[in-house]
């Protein structure tokens, strides 16, 4: 069941309650998942700045969507994040900041943290020069902390100036460093993924083409 309980265009709430014949007694309806979204819009002159606040237990997850569907009461999950998206003439972008935390009696706490951004600056109406910087980490209660580092560089053909317009064509390179403990987590091949033999790899590069259609 999901419920809107209120969508004003500046504020919206939202209540999920995944139902089952045993769980948390909420009122006369016995269910397995509990999830909670509250979304924040507030408009600026240069751009626009979102806030969601999120909270899911059980077998409902944190995106609205249904997590494990054996998971317990015990299972829970907090997310607050923080985005900003700006138009100053030629330069624009959009900058995020995002804190996680998950509990549960079979994996423990664990906290996550991300904070990143792109931006684009028009050197005339069909170009663009796009960057994006991210940063995330995440640290289990009693284990190594995991971080990773991500840049790319993106020339762009776009058909305006502005960051959201849209269809773009992007050339990019992207260069991303991460540490062993990252890698340990990802298992026996590490981020990359390959094979075995590149699984100690703590770093690499990529690059190719891409293109952005909007419908």
């Amino acid at each position: 069941i999901a419920v809107a309980v209120i969508d004003s265009g500046r504020v919206s709430l939202d209540i999920i309650l995944i139902g089952a014949a045993a769980g948390i007694m909420v009122g006369i309806m016995s269910i397995s998942g509990l999830a909670f979204g509250m979304t924040m819009q507030l408009l600026s002159l240069a751009g626009g700045n979102v806030f969601w606040l999120q909270y899911a237990q059980g077998s409902a997850g944190l995106d609205g969507n249904f997590g494990s569907l054996t998971a317990g009461s015990d299972v829970k999950s907090f997310r607050v994040v923080e985005s900003f998206t700006w138009q100053f003439a030629k330069f624009g972008g959009q900058a995020m900041a995002m804190l996680q935390k998950d509990d549960s009696t079979a994996g423990g706490k664990v906290t996550s943290t991300s904070l990143g951004g792109r931006g684009s600056y028009a050197f005339t109406k069909n170009f663009k020069l796009v960057g994006e910087l991210g940063l995330s980490k995440k640290k289990p209660d009693g284990g190594a902390s995991q971080s990773l580092t991500k840049f790319t560089l993106a020339p762009t053909l776009s058909t305006g100036p502005g960051f959201w317009n849209r269809p773009e064509l992007r050339l990019y390179v992207t260069s991303a460093k991460w540490n062993d403990a990252a890698n340990a987590a990802a298992g026996p091949n590490g981020l990359i993924g390959a094979s075995a033999a590149t699984g100690n790899k703590t770093s690499g590069t990529s690059y190719g083409a891409q293109v952005e259609v909007w419908f």
